[in-house]
Order: structure tokens, then sequence, then C-alpha cells
């Protein structure tokens, strides 16, 4: 059986924090999500630990809001781009040991609010959907670069199953992620491994 929910009575959101790309290092300290990675480096989901020591970083004394701190099972939007096919990526943050982690300009965080109705990684990938994502081309403005304000997607109506529901199609979708991701980086090697011989 699915419920009906709009997705501001399961979600919150906010914007990210913007900073120039001069003012970020892989040498500073707290981890920060650049949306211009989001689109490049990151897929379903990104591990703060296993990208720690690589990605993009700020200084403490930046003037970031609580708001801003991406925290284990929030989902971060690139919702302004400069073509309509690329708006609406997203991906799933895994954060489990609560490392300071800040999203970045021009990406917005839906944090989930009730989390005994919607599982993270089932909502992930519920917004992957082409579905959803038609669904998210209604809003879409501008000319030159193109947006879709969050409040708009907060408006919008969602189907979802029971937790245990979406817990075993996570299971499901989470392990075929995997098998895709092996396939493709043993076509990679394989294809270094033409090149070099």
């Amino acid at each position: 059986m699915f419920e009906s929910v709009k997705i501001h009575e399961i979600c919150t959101w906010s914007k990210g924090l913007a900073i120039t790309r001069d003012n970020t290092s892989v040498d500073k300290e707290i981890p920060y999500l650049h949306y211009g990675d989001l689109y490049k480096l990151y897929d379903f989901r990104l591990d703060i630990e296993e990208c720690k020591e690589n990605i993009i970083k700020i200084d403490p004394s930046e003037d970031f809001s609580p708001e801003q701190f991406l925290k284990d099972g929030d989902i971060v939007f690139a919702l302004t781009s400069e073509t309509v096919d690329d708006l609406g990526h997203c991906t799933l943050i895994l954060n489990p040991n609560d490392t300071p982690f800040i999203t970045g300009m021009e990406t917005t965080l839906f944090h989930i609010i009730d989390r005994e109705r919607v599982v993270p990684a089932y909502l992930n990938y519920l917004f992957q959907t082409s579905l959803f994502q038609r669904s998210l081309r209604q809003y879409v403005t501008g000319m030159k670069v193109y947006r879709v304000h969050p409040r708009d997607i907060m408006n919008m109506t969602i189907s979802l199953p029971d937790v245990s529901t979406q817990l075993r199609i996570v299971s499901i979708l989470d392990h075929l992620s995997n098998k895709i991701n092996l396939a493709s980086a043993i076509n990679d090697n394989l294809g270094g491994a033409a090149v070099a011989s």
C-alpha cells in the first residue's frame, strides 16, 4: 500500500554556502561540496570517509550556518545549471561519524525530518527516476542559466510504500548499482590494459 505525501511533510531544505573556488583547497579543514563536483564526481551517493582526503575544503572561519552542515542521510540537489538536462542531479550523503561537512554554492540540501515514513536512500533513488525528473521540469525557470526553486519541489506529491518495502527496494537497487560499478571498473581496467599493450 502506498501513502501520498507532500515532500515538505518529510523534508526541510536549505541553500548551500556561497564561496568562490579560490577560497577552497584540499589543504584546508572543513570538507565542502561544490556544485561542479556534485555534477562531475558523485553519482548516487557520497561517502565522506572515502573522499575526505581529496575533497576541497574551506576554513572554519567562513560564515556558515548549522543548516549547511551535511548529515548522514541528507540529499544534496543541483538545482541550477546551464542545461535543463543537468537540473535535479542529486546525491545521498553518507556521514555516519557526523564529520563536519558543508554543502556549497548553488547546491540545495534536503534534510529528511520523518525517517519513520521514509528511508533516505529510497527517497534518493526516487528522486533519480525519470518520472520524478520529468515532474521537476515543469518548474524550470531561466533562459541561459536554468533553475528550479526548492519551494516548488517541496510542494510536489510523491507516493511512498511502507518502510520495510522501501528497505527491500533499496537493497535490490544497491545490489544492482554495485554490480554496475564493478563492471564499469573492470571495463576501465581492461581498456587501460589494452592501451598499454
